[in-house]
């Protein structure tokens, strides 16, 4: 695994720690080595902060399924891939591993009890990252090798097999385990901290991964399921018993409007007409920290998104309820399509809230004129006329993580309270293949309240014969769109083979508007059965690819490596 034999790390802006190599060991005056840099707990703070620019955003969460579609086919989408020589989840997480346990091996030998106990919570965070690492890594190849120790050229692990996706999780908890009591609540952690990783960070992490774990046995039938989703809804219930955390819900101030204001906020440019900012979003547990004032970068990538660039399909728009909580083929509220609005009509107002509805005036954070003028608050920007081929290939266009104001900064939740709640609601349901209301109550209902949708009850579902699981899967897809991966749910769920061949479409466009009137009615499409546009088809998922292959280059490296099965 050449990943791991690496004997350098770099350390955050000016710290380079070197390794035991001959010529290196007279501690250089214009270098901090090892052995002069572990001292401190201060030291211990500043490495553990190298490890946060590994934290998602948005521009490393890709759907790769079918809710959205971006330029061209993707390969991983469409099935038609191969293994790769290299792959940058492997590359980074035994990169990732390999920090970690330096730090681990400098805390163990401290001497200095008061150091130590002073260092614990950034090791924690360390241990934390690890976890991290090795979940991605987990949801992406199953087993992978667990190292516990720093490695040298000649250590035998190098050339070790992999660990069981069992024995990840295991260790993925074991890893938490550990950290969780050494972290700070939020309302601990000092000033200047604000962002860095707190207890209930590490539970959710814990029950996002141990929900994962638990899911993909049940449904893959790999055994060990009860132990896994009973630790995803014990792991949710202590994160949503912190009072530190609470649904961004400020419609009093903006009406529907919070909702996708919540996702925008930033330190101190003003993005609304209420003032809120960051601080004011106590719904992020961990976000990638993004703000003008401290770490700018990331909005640029949501006014791609949606510009060609990843466009929610119909399949997506389909999934959102009518205002009294059924689905569109079973409500009487549903307008159709024959207008281009009225299939935005009486849905959940999270439909507008996350896609833009045509006709209507959107703002953007790249160019000066489209941007909010808080002066003129309905001045600028530009009204949405489906451009379709140039702005969106779909017909949908996003509206969530949409800056408005000039500036280059979006804070991107890592985990929020929304998420846990529905790993609590998935967790509880699959556990007894059913959930009771007051569960219900907990979890999803919270959700459809601060939007002021119907509540989801048992006795809702029997009346208009639903099934319970998808209506929990609808809202997750819902509510955490362009946040996770549904590939990573599809595949866990074990339906990827059903959803990912089906045709990528966007759009009604026969016997609507679109085909009425122009420009679109120009325009040539490629039509399924129901006048919907054809964006891809002949999609294929083969079992093998619910893992993805061991980069080939390990594979030749270690032949201990076994590749994953079909690859």
């Amino acid at each position: 695994m050449r990943n791991i034999k690496y004997l350098n790390i770099t350390l955050l802006v000016v710290f380079i720690l070197t390794s035991c190599e001959k010529d290196l060991d007279l501690h250089p005056l214009d270098q901090i080595s090892e052995e002069t840099f572990f001292v401190t707990a201060n030291d211990y703070k500043l490495y553990a902060t190298d490890f946060y620019h590994q934290l998602p955003e948005l521009t490393t969460v890709h759907d790769q399924a079918d809710l959205s579609i971006g330029i061209g086919f993707n390969e991983i989408a469409n099935g038609s891939w191969i293994a790769p020589e290299t792959d940058d989840v492997w590359n980074n997480t035994y990169d990732n591993i390999r920090a970690g346990l330096i730090a681990i091996e400098k805390y163990d030998a401290l001497t200095d009890e008061k150091v130590k106990e002073e260092a614990k919570p950034y090791l924690a965070e360390i241990r934390f990252f690890m976890a991290m690492k090795y979940y991605f890594a987990m949801v992406r190849f199953g087993g992978v090798p667990i190292i516990t120790e720093v490695l040298t050229l000649e250590s035998p692990e190098l050339y070790g097999s992999r660990n069981t996706q069992e024995e990840v999780m295991d260790h993925i908890k074991g890893l938490l385990t550990l950290a969780i009591p050494d972290l700070p609540a939020k309302d601990q952690l000092a000033s200047g901290d604000e962002g860095r990783v707190t207890k209930a960070a590490a539970q959710g992490l814990l029950a996002r991964a141990a929900l994962h774990a638990g899911t993909w046995a049940k449904f893959h039938n790999t055994g060990g399921t009860d132990g896994y989703l009973q630790l995803a809804k014990d792991m949710a219930s202590a994160v949503m018993n912190d009072d530190n955390y609470e649904l961004f819900d400020h419609r009093d101030k903006l009406g529907d409007a919070s909702y996708r204001f919540g996702f925008i906020l930033q330190g101190s440019i003003k993005t609304n007409p209420a003032d809120l900012t960051l601080a004011d979003n106590k719904e992020y547990i961990l976000m990638r920290r993004r703000d003008q004032d401290i770490s700018p970068g990331g909005s640029w990538v949501a006014a791609l998104f949606g510009e060609n660039h990843s466009n929610p399909t119909k399949k997506f728009a389909d999934m959102f309820l009518c205002e009294d909580g059924l689905p569109i083929d079973k409500s009487s509220l549903f307008q159709g399509r024959d207008l281009i609005t009225s299939e935005y009509e009486n849905r959940d107002p999270r439909m507008t809230q996350i896609l833009i509805k045509p006709f209507t005036r959107f703002w953007s954070n790249n160019l000066g004129p489209n941007n909010r003028d808080w002066a003129n608050p309905t001045a600028n920007g530009r009204i949405y006329e489906v451009e379709i081929g140039t702005r969106t290939t779909t017909g949908y266009l996003p509206k969530k993580f949409k800056q408005e104001v000039n500036g280059n900064a979006l804070s991107f939740p890592v985990i929020r309270l929304a998420e846990i709640y529905l790993v609590y609601a998935e967790a509880t349901y699959e556990l007894a293949g059913e959930i009771n209301d007051d569960d219900l109550n907990l979890s999803i209902n919270k959700l459809r309240d601060r939007v002021g949708m119907p509540h989801l009850t048992n006795a809702f579902v029997a009346a208009n014969g639903l099934d319970m699981r998808t209506e929990i899967r609808r809202e997750r897809n819902i509510e955490l769109f362009m946040e996770t991966n549904r590939r990573v749910d599809l595949r866990r769920w074990k339906i990827a083979e059903v959803e990912m061949p089906e045709m990528v479409r966007g759009i009604t466009w026969e016997g609507t508007q679109y085909e009425a009137e122009e420009p679109w009615s120009t325009m040539v499409f490629n039509l399924d059965a129901d006048g919907a546009i054809i964006l891809e088809e002949n999609r294929k998922f083969e079992q093998k690819h619910y893992l993805f292959p061991v980069p080939r280059r390990q594979i030749l490296l270690n032949t201990s490596l076994e590749q994953n099965p079909g690859w």
